[in-house]
């Protein structure tokens, strides 16, 4: 545990909450973080900082009573060098500046008249943390130098944003985690559960309570003292069910595993385990958990044997095949998993959801977890192009997880002379052109050539018909997909006299089109016109679009009860214009693809076309 050195002078019942802790402090558990050990120096900084409001810490007298000193006595020192408070507050009072809903922008918006420029208000937003001259980043401070003036409302959501600053800056500076939902009240600022790192920053009391009672010893734990806890964290398998309870505090992982290995636990509600007895029955617990051939029999009375599961028939062979799934249970809650293969297009997605992060040890791969449009849903970002790296994470996700339906999103080059930058292709077939080729020599050169054959794969289900008829069933799902693409075009940061050459040379229309019908699939980058002209007289003439993912992803679903659904957004001709359209804006075309074809999927999901599980 870290305890801020700032507690010692601002909470007055610091030495009583350190005297509780006796025993984790000789424990060597508990320490305080400074950016220096010298309490005098500190508490100098600090008045300081806080000679607007000196009243109010008045803790901070020197020279520092003995008193206060002791109180710290035998702690270890942490040292805060890395990160500063105010130094982070400002970079994050500054980085809501170019945030869309960002904090500023929610409070000019609430302004019936703003009382200068946009940029002149926003230089003097940006110039608060330096004209602060060394004070403490505090509302009181800092809102007077605003150069406009807020209302209560306003006040106290800056409020929330510098706590919440604060308090990022101390768990990273830490690689901490806190409390949230305890019963004193959130104490996590709304932080997210998760960084932007994937890093967990907050622990919801109540659900680890949850899960405590879930599992028969949360009264077993809340009794215990200090000392006897201290001596269960030394116990590795007790350090498991921690790794377990914080990778089930999202989305119901652990309780998966308890109901599907059939675990019963209601004797242990009838009585309190000692520290003993439940080191004991961890052990067991461990051993039934990680067990590949033996199911859970001794572990609690009335239990059957592993072989007398076996006798059972039917469910019982189907649940012990669960049981040796290793540690992470399968998901048959799953609606939607997207298979993603870049970071540049996985990020779109990660921008719009909410998405949780759990990572599978037995795959080796984050899972993030999201809702959309009450679909349960899941992402794989499988990190790098090719058909056999998209089989082998499609492979591991339809095994882990037995989602309903697979969604291959991603870019495509256009191959069809209709088709324009940011159109939306649906794949009806799938073509691996390379799949079962073969070389021959050219009769006229020394070269040789591939004679293609190919193997078409049929995507799975109904959402590819749905997808074709829903700009006639679904008119005002498909409308609202066609605005968002047109306001993310007219939101690029494009130069009018390249928009209007885009146009011209037809590969821009200010409104996306769906085309359905056949994408080629294969391991290889089109940049050449040569190629996509000689793979579409050699192989089929009627391919729209080419990509390196979907013929993956197809392959390992084959003869898997899942549905399969590919779409691709037009980012480039796949031909030597390539390289500048993708350097266009920074890269803006390949985004707004991205995203075309993600609201074209939001679209089908809000018109309830995808089946649940």
């Amino acid at each position: 545990m870290v305890v801020p050195v700032s507690g010692l002078f601002e909470i007055g019942f610091m030495s009583r909450f350190l005297y509780a802790m006796r025993s984790v402090r000789a424990a060597g558990l508990l320490e305080y973080a400074s950016p220096t050990p010298d309490l005098e120096e500190y508490a100098v900084k600090k008045r300081r900082e806080y000679r607007e409001q000196i009243s109010l810490f008045g803790g901070y007298t020197v020279p520092v009573p003995k008193g206060r000193i002791d109180v710290f006595a035998n702690l270890g020192w942490f040292p805060r060098i890395r990160k500063s408070s105010s130094r982070e507050i400002g970079a994050a009072w500054k980085g809501e500046l170019p945030k869309k809903d960002g904090l500023w922008e929610r409070i000019l918006s609430r302004m019936s008249s703003l009382p200068a420029t946009v940029d002149e208000l926003e230089s003097g937003i940006y110039a608060v943390p330096e004209r602060l001259d060394g004070k403490a980043f505090l509302p009181e401070n800092a809102v007077p130098l605003l150069p406009f003036t807020v209302e209560e409302r306003d006040i106290i959501e800056i409020d929330l944003h510098i706590s919440r600053a604060y308090l990022i800056s101390h768990l990273e500076e830490y690689d901490a985690m806190i409390w949230s939902d305890t019963p004193i009240g959130k104490l996590d600022c709304a932080l997210a559960p998760y960084d932007q790192n994937a890093v967990r920053r907050t622990v919801p009391y109540r659900r680890v309570l949850e899960l405590l009672e879930l599992i028969g010893i949360r009264t077993s734990i809340l009794r215990m003292r200090w000392s006897e806890l201290l001596r269960l964290r030394e116990s590795a398998h007790f350090r498991w069910l921690t790794r377990r309870l914080l990778e089930g505090l999202n989305v119901g992982h652990f309780e998966a595993t308890w109901l599907r290995l059939g675990l019963q636990t209601d004797h242990l509600r009838r009585r309190v385990l000692d520290e003993s007895s439940l080191s004991d029955w961890l052990l067991r617990l461990y051993e039934a958990f990680t067990a590949r051939e033996n199911a859970v029999p001794q572990l609690f009375e009335g239990g059957q044997t592993a072989q007398g599961a076996r006798d059972v028939g039917k469910d019982g062979q189907r649940q012990l095949q669960l049981w040796r799934v290793n540690e992470e249970p399968r998901m048959n809650d799953l609606d939607v998993v997207f298979v993603i293969a870049l970071g540049e297009e996985f990020r779109e997605l990660w921008r719009d959801v909410s998405a949780v992060p759990s990572y599978d040890e037995v795959i080796g791969r984050y899972l993030y977890r999201f809702t959309m449009w009450s679909y349960q849903c899941e992402a794989i970002f499988v990190g790098g192009m090719g058909p056999t790296k998209a089989a082998v994470a499609t492979r591991d996700v339809i095994l882990r997880r037995q989602p309903r339906t697979l969604v291959n999103v991603g870019l495509a080059g256009g191959l069809d002379g209709d088709l324009r930058l940011g159109d939306v292709v649906v794949g009806k077939v799938v073509d691996s052109y390379l799949e079962d080729s073969k070389t021959v020599d050219n009769k006229h050169d020394a070269g040789f050539s591939f004679l293609l054959s190919g193997d078409p794969y049929r995507p799975r289900g109904a959402l590819t018909t749905h997808a074709e008829n829903l700009e006639f069933a679904y008119t005002e799902a498909f409308n609202g997909f066609l605005r968002k693409s047109e306001q993310r075009l007219a939101a690029m940061d494009l130069a009018v006299e390249t928009r209007v050459l885009l146009t011209d040379k037809r590969l821009l229309r200010s409104s996306p089109r769906l085309l359905l019908g056949k994408i080629a699939s294969g391991p290889t980058v089109s940049g050449s016109q040569r190629f996509s002209e000689w793979l579409k007289s050699q192989k089929d003439r009627k391919y729209l679009a080419i990509e390196m993912e979907s013929a993956g992803v197809l392959t390992a679903a084959e003869g898997r009860d899942v549905d399969t659904f590919v779409v691709r957004g037009v980012s480039d001709f796949a031909d030597e214009r390539k390289p500048v359209l993708d350097g266009i804006a920074d890269g803006g075309f390949r985004l707004l693809s991205m995203n075309n074809a993600m609201s074209f999927i939001s679209a089908m999901m809000q018109s309830k076309l995808f089946a649940k599980a």
